[in-house]
């Protein structure tokens, strides 16, 4: 019993700390933005994510295209950095949005970019995207929902090759895999 405990605590605490960093990242990237010239905050941007509504940020594996999520307007942005990973070379790309951009969650790509991954909200419910052009969210397609645990989870990520996932289990307070 014990020992379920401990592990239940260190779950807890992982998680924890996850969306505690989670949440100062995504607020600072947005305080970084007036200190650094980098302007993030122009008209599509604060539609869609006034009020610290901001969801996920991830990139593609080369640091070239920066994607955002956001729950209100229900869209994902998508930005092009002409300088891999730095945001002073940020300029606006496309948006996706439509009934099947619900509530983006940790917001993931495969490794080659042709599938884009989201958690409907706090829930147990991943989207899945087919993309015809790698990390290229114009040509997104609607997949599947599939079912991630019997919990609600805000967050997941794949191990390297793709062949595991990792889902944070807020109903339960542990990781799934």
């Amino acid at each position: 019993m014990f020992v379920s405990l401990v592990k239940i605590n260190k779950y807890s605490i992982y998680l924890f700390l996850f969306l505690f960093f989670n949440s100062i990242f995504i607020s600072s990237l947005k305080a970084a933005d007036t200190t650094k010239g980098v302007k993030l905050d122009n008209d599509d941007l604060t539609d869609a994510f006034t009020g610290r509504l901001l969801r996920s940020i991830t990139f593609n594996n080369d640091g070239t295209k920066m994607f955002v999520s956001g729950i209100l307007n229900d869209r994902i942005v998508q930005y092009d950095l002409s300088t891999g990973y730095d945001l002073s070379t940020i300029s606006e790309g496309d948006q996706l949005t439509g009934a099947k951009i619900a509530n983006p969650y940790s917001l993931r790509f495969n490794n080659d970019g042709t599938k884009m991954f989201f958690i409907v909200g706090v829930s147990s419910t991943i989207r899945e995207f087919s993309l015809g052009t790698a990390f290229d969210i114009t040509t997104a397609s609607f997949t599947v929902d599939a079912s991630l645990s019997d919990g609600t989870s805000s967050g997941f990520a794949f191990n390297q090759d793709g062949t595991k996932l990792f889902a944070a289990d807020n109903g339960n307070n542990q990781i799934d895999e």
